[in-house]
This record gives C-alpha cells, structure tokens and sequence, in this order.
C-alpha cells in the first residue's frame, strides 16, 4: 500500500505582505540592540566588576585599619588623628555631617557590589552609599561601629563624559538605523522604477527605457532584461498588427471581385446566398481591422465623456437616443477609442 505524496507546506512567520525595507530595519535594530546590550555585559564583566571588586578589598583594609586605631589608640588621641590624616580616606565623626542616605537606582548598582564584597571581607555588613553633589564622594559606614562614617573623594569620576555615554547607548543605535533606512530606500527606488514601468506597459502599452548606465551591476543587469522584454513585446505586437493589416487588406480585393461576380449572377437565390457569405466575410475583416485599431498608439488625454456622446449624437442624427449626462469631470481615456466603442 502506497501513500500519496503529500505538498510539503512551509510556514512563513512573515505576513502575506509586507515591507522589504521596515524588514531590514527591524533586523538591523535588533541587530544593533544586541550589540549594544553585548557590549555592555563585556564592559561590566570584564572591566567595571573586576575594578569594583579590587576597589572593594582597598576600602576594607581602610576600613580595618580606622577601625582598629579607634580600638588600640583610643585613649590617645593624637596618635589616631596622625592615622586619620595619613590615610586615604576622610573619616566623619560628626553626625551633622553625616550623608542622608536615600536609594538611588542607577547607583545602586555599583554600590551593591562595593557593600557585598566590603561585607564579605569583613564578615558583617555595611553600608555604602554613593552621593553626587556638590563632590562625587563615596560614603562607608561599619555596622559594628555607626559613630563614623569614611569618606573618599571618587576623583575620577567627574571625567567621564555623559555625552560619550548617551552617545554610544542612543547615538549610535540610531545613526545605524538612520543609515540603513537611508541604504534600503536607496536599494528600493530602482524596484519602484521598474514597477512604474511595468505599470505603464500594461496601462498605457509603452514604457519608459529603464537606466543601465549607473546603478548597481544587479539592477543595471535587471533593466537590461526588462527593456530587452518591453522591446521584445513592442516588436512581436508591431509583426502581428502588420500580419493583420496584411491579411485584412489582401482578402478585401478579391472579396470586393466576388461581390461584383455575385451581383451579376442571373439566380436570384444563389446571388443572395453569396452575397450573405460575402457581408460575413466582410465583417470579419472588419473585426480584425478594429483589433488593429485597438488604439494603444493614441495618447490619453483628460476628455469629458459629455463631449463625445453629444459628437456621436451629432453624427447619427436621424437616430433617436436616449441620453442622460451624469458626467461632470474629466477622466483620462483615448477619445478616439471612446467613440469607436460606442
């Protein structure tokens, strides 16, 4: 038993119409999204979390180290203020001066890490918390000891320019997408040359000679086929409207000697038999000259149809028509055409 070869069907996620160039866009954006986003993870990982974590291990030992001269040198003041001055942090013993600590979401990012591997280091938790104005300092505070905070001064980060920032995480993903618009539309407006062109062929029955000067090789080779077919086509209509012509103008000689022939025959019922055949010949001719006179060779114009009724009407005068104009615009026809049909 056999099984009948089924059509394989292949499901397309596109739609049934769309777009080449909001295709092309798309998948650049997402492209570049995942660029961006790409980058970002391998400057975090392999950069800004390594820094942050030996960043973290300097301010612990800082942190041991003011912890244990306010345990060893408590009574002796001068000795813990020599440590305080010659350390690389500033130490905040005054409550006033304390930061007033709020979250921050772009910064805690940062800061969650510092106060992890702080915490880590030293077996408790911290608190670190990050503040902008009017300096961009960076605040420290042990939870074995709340009465200090330490303080240093983030130097280098006033130098990192928002504008390089904003730039490379917008800047750039919208120039790519600019440039890619700007490359599909310039890919997309010879398809819509020839589109043109091959709308004008069928409505009009001539087209434009598409460019194959300049261009891509790929839609300077296209054109050329293209005018090689409307060239192709033109010339095949040429030869059948002149093989028509031909046929219709060589039968109507000897037609019009067999209508004289049948005129003069003596049988009044075989003359008219003949003359019937004739008039169906004729009228086939007839036919083939008005399909040679299919009016594609006449230009069309904006013509009030109104016009051309009333010169019908004018030329079939001793005929009753029955005529009402409703046409009040003019519409792009063949005048001559018009008036043939009718």
């Amino acid at each position: 038993m056999t099984t009948p070869n089924l059509p394989l069907t292949h499901k397309s996620w596109l739609p049934r119409s769309y777009s080449n160039s909001l295709l092309t866009t798309l998948m650049v954006a997402f492209i570049v999204l995942i660029s961006v986003g790409v980058s970002i993870l391998f400057f975090w990982r392999s950069l800004y979390l390594p820094e942050l974590k030996s960043h973290a291990r300097y301010l612990t030992s800082e942190l041991r180290l003011i912890n244990s001269a306010n345990r060893d040198w408590k009574d002796n003041p001068e000795v813990r203020q020599w440590i305080y001055q010659h350390s690389h942090v500033v130490v905040v013993d005054n409550p006033s001066d304390f930061p007033e600590v709020a979250d921050k979401a772009f910064v805690s990012v940062f800061t969650d890490v510092l106060q992890r591997e702080i915490g880590a280091q030293l077996g408790r938790p911290v608190e670190v918390y990050f503040k902008f104005k009017p300096t961009p300092q960076l605040w420290v505070q042990d939870s074995r000891d709340s009465s200090f905070w330490i303080r240093e001064p983030v130097v280098y980060y006033s130098q990192y320019s928002p504008a390089l920032l904003i730039l490379f995480l917008f800047g750039l993903p919208i120039l790519t997408l600019l440039t890619i618009i700007l490359l599909a539309r310039q890919l997309n407006r010879p398809l819509r040359y020839l589109q043109r062109a091959a709308t004008n062929y069928i409505q009009l029955g001539h087209a434009t000679t598409l460019p194959t000067r300049y261009g891509p090789t790929e839609i300077r080779q296209v054109n050329m086929a293209f005018n090689r077919l409307f060239t192709t086509l033109n010339q095949a209509q040429k030869e059948r409207t002149i093989m028509l012509a031909g046929i219709s103008h060589d039968l109507r000689t000897p037609l019009t000697r067999m209508r004289l022939t049948a005129e003069m025959l003596p049988d009044d019922f075989f003359r008219e038999g003949l003359i019937y055949d004739i008039e169906d010949m004729d009228a086939i001719l007839e036919q083939f000259i008005s399909f040679m006179k299919d009016g594609s060779d006449e230009p069309v114009r904006l013509t009030n149809l109104d016009t051309i009724f009333n010169e019908i009407m004018v030329q079939f005068a001793p005929l009753a028509f029955i005529y009402q104009s409703e046409c009040s615009k003019l519409v792009p026809v063949r005048p001559m055409s018009i008036k043939r049909l009718i």
